[in-house]
């Protein structure tokens, strides 16, 4: 579609009767557009981050080019302030999570309990991951579990058909490298008795 091409292109595109039909239908029924229309990348970083749409629609007023070169630039500066926004938004998170991690060393140093500490730790990763909930599995020399600290929701019962030998969790314990699970209902191989 029109926009597609915008966006692959990195260029502004008036458009005319023939590409109406090109323009998204869901963009289409949303905004109701009429011509003249111009479609303006919004490009940041060498990056489109969004696309800036204009018409006539009420005037029918032609767009000429001192007006696309002003919507150039007005949508350049608003993709720089876009980007901005967005970059201080990214760093905002990244402070929290710093001050959480920060929080839970302290709660770490300070507690003498090593069950409330582990406790602590759970919560703390539960929040800073901003996750609704997160566990511990501390396993044995031989694998088995010897304990299982959970935030953010109930302890389960059986705690025995928590790890199997070929979920994710020996995945882990043998590589040593994560596993991130995007989608559970997407995701085959994961147990059951979590969910």
């Amino acid at each position: 579609d029109l926009f597609s091409q915008v966006v692959s292109q990195q260029r502004y595109r008036r458009v005319q009767p023939v590409d109406f039909a090109n323009l998204p239908v869901q963009f289409n029924e949303a905004f109701e557009s009429a011509l003249p229309l111009i479609v303006l990348p919004l490009i940041a970083r060498e990056q489109v981050i969004g696309l800036l749409v204009a018409d006539n629609k009420f005037t029918r007023n032609p767009i000429t080019n001192a007006d696309a070169e002003s919507l150039l630039t007005f949508a350049n500066t608003a993709a720089i302030a876009i980007n901005n926004a967005q970059l201080f938004h990214d760093i905002t998170i990244a402070h929290k999570r710093l001050r959480a991690f920060y929080a839970a060393s302290n709660k770490l140093v300070s507690s003498q309990d090593p069950n409330r500490v582990l406790k602590d730790i759970v919560e703390q990763a539960r929040l800073t991951a901003e996750a609704e909930r997160a566990s511990v599995i501390l396993l044995d020399e031989i694998g088995q579990i010897r304990d299982l600290v959970v935030a953010g929701a109930k302890q389960p019962l059986n705690i025995t058909e928590l790890i199997r030998a070929a979920g994710y969790s020996m995945r882990v314990m043998n590589t040593g490298q994560p596993v991130v699970i995007e989608d559970t209902s997407k995701q085959t191989g994961i147990n059951p008795s979590q969910f």
